[in-house]
């Protein structure tokens, strides 16, 4: 196993408007802003970092910075890490790395007896809780896929599919699946599946002389008496009373 090593650490200060050209290390570099905003590019691809955001730029990696407002970031550079394959920006919500970062500026700023082990120990921290923290972001990007293939799949059946089909899927719960779903686009699936239905309602009755019979069959619904009442209870008028006022539109 490859021994984690600290190679260089410092706090950066930089004035409003600020900019570091491009420029690469050679070892992998943790970058932590603990204040101001601005952005930065590594390799081909630019990110937004804000207060208790942080990137890891992998060695040999060109990268730069630029900064709106005055800017405090701590730049710790590692050998050993692992973390090559975590290339990007991140969020420390709870800043519990920040936490961190500033008391490895203490050890190391102090020197007391013993600083040097406490040192190490703070560094395997920082980098065990980068990866949990990453782990959760590819997390929350994979959920966040599901829910928009769902809503595509939704529209591409034009409302006529089930939650427990959709749900089935992914291979995941249908009520895991539902509260999935709600995070992402504030509505349930039923919800989402029925503001579908109603969209095609719309539009049949608008652009076709389909029966109201067909019209609710064709968005799924066995019971047209069913769909009138849902329409009206939508609308606020029958399906017949829309597609008159529209005709005179």
């Amino acid at each position: 196993m490859k021994r984690i090593s600290l190679d260089f650490f410092f706090i950066a200060k930089h004035n409003i408007n600020g900019k570091v050209s491009f420029h690469d290390h050679n070892t992998l570099e943790i970058v932590y802003y603990l204040q101001g905003n601005g952005e930065t590019t590594i390799g081909n691809n630019t990110y937004q970092f804000n207060k208790n955001s942080f990137t890891i730029v992998p060695k040999g990696v060109r990268h730069d910075q630029k900064n709106n407002k005055e800017l405090v970031n701590g730049c710790i550079g590692v050998s050993g890490s692992g973390l090559e394959n975590l290339i990007g920006a991140y969020q420390d919500s709870f800043g519990v790395l920040r936490n961190e970062f500033l008391l490895l500026a203490d050890e190391l700023e102090n020197k007391e007896p013993g600083y040097a082990i406490i040192a190490d120990g703070i560094l395997l921290k920082i980098i065990g809780t980068i990866r949990r923290i990453a782990s959760s972001a590819a997390q929350s990007a994979s959920k966040e896929a599901i829910a928009e293939r769902a809503v595509a799949l939704i529209r591409e059946k034009e409302g006529v599919i089930s939650v427990e089909d959709l749900s089935g899927m992914f291979y995941i719960r249908s009520d895991y699946f539902g509260r999935l779903f709600k995070e992402y686009t504030k509505k349930t699936p039923i919800q989402y599946i029925l503001d579908v239905k109603l969209d095609k309602a719309k539009d049949l009755l608008t652009d076709t002389s389909l029966t109201i019979s067909a019209i609710a069959q064709r968005c799924g619904f066995e019971d047209v008496y069913y769909f009138s009442k849902f329409f009206k209870k939508r609308i606020g008028v029958t399906p017949t009373v829309f597609r008159k006022s529209a005709a005179h539109e």
